[in-house]
């Protein structure tokens, strides 16, 4: 097999370990959260502030990835950090440091994503940047399904959140295992001695269609509605209860999967215009699922999960065309925060709005998810100028 694709499914095993723990707690984070004592608004205000650390930090990661070279230790580091932090929920007894927890377990994934993407990324070059994205991406997905299944299965012979969170930490020592064996191999060892090879991060250049795409990146996580709120706020109206809400959010992660795969092939084989179709085809989930009954609800996450997808194939790839190999851990980070700033600002309009108008929810949601998709086509319009 080739050692590039080989990388690419052991660091997939990685994740799809990592995605069982913290996409497992993720899916009961919410109902945990209110069973705390939070509100609706509390819990996209927590979210939101916990995606932006945790979007953020990854410029930082990012940056001293590429100037230290030293991917492989913030790899490790960065799953360390992100597979400690959900089990300790299980004798978490204060909204406050639940509310720590869950900022930890996002800011690891920011220590770590930047430099996985990168070796990744290198490991693609022989298989194709779209295809090696996703096929990483379908790995992450099958643990983000089996993930909120498991804690499902566990909150219905327990019917107890600590119970339910304290059984994510055998997934989690897993996760660590297989992570030593793949950074131990020899494509690892080889990528990061060569990238001593590389330019200096200073020799960087970044066009005017990178900037293009940041402003998408950051109106496209605007757009994005937490799922933490969404389970809350089918809970408060009585359309499913925790359990199911679990069950909806592994089989939204197993449509995720199948489309980073089936996106990874279109990016390869249409260019980035095939995320322009994708992302008008799901323009309309949120208003499916804050007004919804259960079948609308479940039509509504179907779109959310295909739109999910997007963010983990497409922008991947997407940084992987526009930035050189030198400087791409930055670009990661630097896009990264970019979603964070977004997540952020949704996260806070939608916690003002929230108890207040859904509407309004709903329309801030299209507002952004419509200037996305002319930030992205300004972007590659600039991309293909550039390239003639």
């Amino acid at each position: 097999m080739d050692a590039g694709l080989m990388l690419i499914i052991m660091i997939g095993l990685v994740d799809l370990c990592a995605d069982v723990t913290y996409e497992g707690g993720r899916s009961m984070i919410g109902q945990f959260l209110g069973f705390l004592g939070a509100t609706g608004s509390n819990i996209t205000i927590i979210m939101g502030v916990s995606e932006f650390l945790g979007y953020v930090a990854r410029l930082f990661s990012g940056i001293i990835a590429d100037r230290t070279r030293k991917y492989r230790v913030l790899i490790f580091i960065g799953y360390l950090l992100n597979m400690i932090a959900l089990p300790l929920l299980s004798v978490s007894y204060s909204l406050p440091i639940a509310t720590c927890l869950i900022m930890l377990e996002r800011c690891g994934r920011a220590v770590r994503i930047p430099a996985r993407d990168v070796l990744v990324s290198y490991a693609a070059q022989s298989t194709g940047i779209g295809f090696g994205m996703g096929l990483r991406e379908f790995f992450d997905q099958l643990g983000a399904i089996i993930g909120p299944l498991y804690i499902a299965l566990m909150w219905y012979v327990s019917h107890d959140y600590r119970m339910s969170f304290a059984m994510l930490a055998m997934s989690a020592l897993l996760t660590m295992i297989l992570l030593y064996k793949a950074l131990s191999s020899r494509m690892a060892h080889e990528f990061e001695h060569r990238s001593h090879e590389y330019a200096s991060l200073h020799t960087a250049q970044f066009t005017s269609a990178w900037w293009w795409f940041l402003g998408a990146v950051v109106s496209l996580g605007c757009a994005t509605i937490d799922f933490q709120l969404l389970a809350y706020h089918m809970q408060h109206r009585g359309v499913m209860d925790a359990g199911m809400l679990a069950i909806l959010y592994g089989c939204g992660m197993a449509i995720t999967a199948v489309g980073a795969l089936v996106l990874g092939k279109l990016f390869d084989r249409f260019g980035p215009y095939s995320m322009i179709v994708v992302l008008v085809l799901v323009v309309g989930y949120s208003p499916l699922i804050l007004f919804g009954n259960v079948m609308s609800c479940i039509a509504g996450m179907v779109l959310w999960s295909i739109l999910y997808a997007c963010h983990g194939s497409f922008l991947a790839a997407l940084v992987a065309r526009l930035v050189a190999l030198d400087a791409r851990a930055t670009a990661y980070g630097i896009s990264g925060a970019a979603l964070g700033v977004g997540w952020l600002v949704g996260s806070l309009l939608r916690g003002f709005l929230y108890e207040r108008s859904l509407i309004g929810v709903a329309i801030l949601s299209l507002i952004f998810h419509g200037s996305s998709i002319v930030l992205f086509l300004k972007s590659f319009s600039q991309y293909e100028g550039r390239s003639r």
